[in-house]
């Protein structure tokens, strides 16, 4: 939104003179300010990208040494973002205060609407920015006084007024020039005395997150896979880069969720057999639409952590939209399984643009195809969570079979098993062994082994609980014979674990725990009778 301002000098005849033509008025500082950042934390992405680009412009032109740094103070009542890359002339600093004007091209940067610049105006009473380019003796600071003017405009307002916008902004903003050093280059913003509605922006711990989660910032060296992670977006992501962030001194990290397994990679491609018989170098020179890498969660089901859980799109390295974002347009089936994986999608089609509060893609032709393809990711994530459920259901019914039988073992070489269990326990060690044969092909190939193994023990144990002949041991015993109950006692022991059996048809866990109870009461009394 520009203003065409083709005054002539004042010198000139009064018939030369052509009218200024106004195309914008001051209320749409209204809706930038109040409707474009419901989320407050965006406002600091915002001066973070711009930093992010300044920075990657300076290495452009500095030694191999330079890395750049973005700096993030919060002093209340203001929030200060500063960063040391290739700075502002007094030119540039002019073009700051023109809305909606950028000289950076689509695809080139991170932000390109020249709206982004103005997030400041939504938070704080002032808007402060100070910057010295290379090779210059000067330092150029802009001030935005955000409350002066949203006051002007409430004042015309209940006037039935309105106020060109160039107008607006050239009553409420100055700019001053000062000395410094030729050899800095740097810039610095102060959201100055941030407004109740927005203090969010002084908490660090708030500031802290966010910033891991969205900035361009290096993988927690303490992470598992970090470096290698970091390794392969170098090596596949064109655009990919960091930054050295900090917040009130501490460097900010990504980290990476905890109870991963190793990481994967994956390309989207504009067409499934994109990759067809490609070799390295044509992988290398071909153009996929975006490069993924992901964990699957190593533990049961889903990541406990709802809000870092899950894929993330990121462009040239800063977060589009949260884990939802991911899921809601690229599984169709399955959701939930989204969430079993933790990683990023790197977007890499320059045709794919953010929208102007990042939360989502512009919707074009390219967007429905990033969409479109990514879905096959979704799918081989699902067969791959769908592979491990499988494999962790087989492992347990595995290691469940082997508790039962080594349990049941235990009782047959101390003691034996009375004989009215003997049906549970055999109902017990089949159904355990049944589950072990339906599962053992989709068990991990280390564990088939022990699957055959404990259905062969199980085989053995009901061999054993059926054993009673004379000849051969005999694991199984009869508490009526063990204290020779007469016939009258035996009929009375019969009926008592009869009622019981039917009573606890569905609660053999108690039916064996009062089974027991009795034998060791009748032992105890036939002890005492004895003596």
């Amino acid at each position: 939104m520009t203003t065409k301002a083709l005054l002539t000098a004042p010198h000139e005849p009064e018939d030369l003179v052509i009218k200024t033509e106004e195309y914008a008025y001051g209320h749409i500082i209204e809706a930038l300010t109040h409707g474009l950042y419901p989320d407050k934390l965006h406002v600091i992405r915002e001066y973070v990208q711009n930093a992010y680009d300044a920075v990657l412009a300076a290495r452009l032109r500095a030694p191999e040494a330079y890395r750049g740094r973005v700096r993030i103070k919060t002093a209340t009542p203001s929030v200060f973002i500063y960063d040391d890359g290739i700075g502002m002339d007094r030119s540039k600093i002019d073009q700051y205060r023109y809305v909606g004007y950028s000289e950076k091209r689509t695809g080139e940067g991170v932000g390109f609407r020249g709206i982004g610049k103005l997030a400041g105006l939504s938070v704080a009473e002032k808007l402060i920015v100070t910057s010295s380019p290379q090779g210059v003796s000067e330092r150029y600071q802009l001030v935005f006084d955000a409350n002066a003017m949203l006051e002007h405009l409430v004042t015309l307002k209940s006037e039935g007024h309105n106020i060109p916008l160039n107008r607006l902004i050239g009553t409420h903003t100055s700019v001053t020039v000062a000395p410094e050093r030729p050899e800095t280059h740097y810039t610095m913003v102060e959201l100055h005395c941030v407004r109740d509605d927005s203090l969010q922006l002084l908490e660090e711990e708030s500031l802290q997150v966010y910033l891991s989660m969205n900035a361009p910032v290096d993988f927690d060296p303490l992470s598992k896979y970090g470096s290698q992670v970091d390794k392969w977006l170098r090596e596949h992501v064109r655009d990919y880069d960091t930054v050295d962030l900090r917040l009130n001194g501490k460097r900010v990290f990504k980290p990476i969720l905890e109870d991963l397994a190793p990481p994967q990679l994956e390309f989207i491609w504009p067409s499934p057999d994109e990759a067809e018989g490609m070799d390295d170098e044509e992988c290398e020179e071909s153009r996929p639409l975006a490069f993924c890498w992901y964990c699957e969660h190593a533990k049961k089901g889903q990541l406990p952590d709802k809000l870092r859980r899950g894929l993330f799109y990121r462009l040239k390295n800063f977060a589009i939209g949260d884990n939802q974002l991911t899921r809601t347009t690229l599984w169709h089936s399955a959701p939930e399984r989204a969430f079993y994986f933790s990683g990023e999608i790197h977007v890499m089609d320059p045709e794919v643009l953010p929208s102007s509060s990042r939360d989502e893609f512009e919707q074009n032709a390219a967007r429905e195809r990033l969409y479109e393809c990514g879905a096959l990711l979704s799918k081989t994530l699902n067969r791959i969570a769908g592979r491990s459920s499988d494999e962790r259901r087989a492992v347990h019914y595995i290691e469940r079979a082997e508790d039962v039988v080594s349990d049941i073992f235990e009782e047959l070489q101390t003691g034996g098993v009375p004989e009215e269990l003997v049906f549970d326990k055999k109902f017990a060690v089949r159904t355990a062994a049944q589950d072990v044969q339906k599962r053992l092909r989709k068990a991990p190939e280390e564990m088939e082994d022990r699957g055959q193994q404990v259905i062969e023990a199980a085989g053995e144990m009901i061999r054993r609980l059926d054993s009673r002949s004379e000849e051969t041991e005999t694991y199984v015993y009869d508490i009526r014979e063990s204290l020779d109950l007469g016939p009258e006692a035996s009929h009375i022991y019969t009926i008592v674990i009869e009622c019981l059996r039917k009573e606890l048809a569905t609660d053999t866990a108690m039916y064996e725990r009062l089974v027991r109870a009795i034998h060791a009461a009748l032992s105890n009394q036939g002890e005492g009778s004895s003596q």
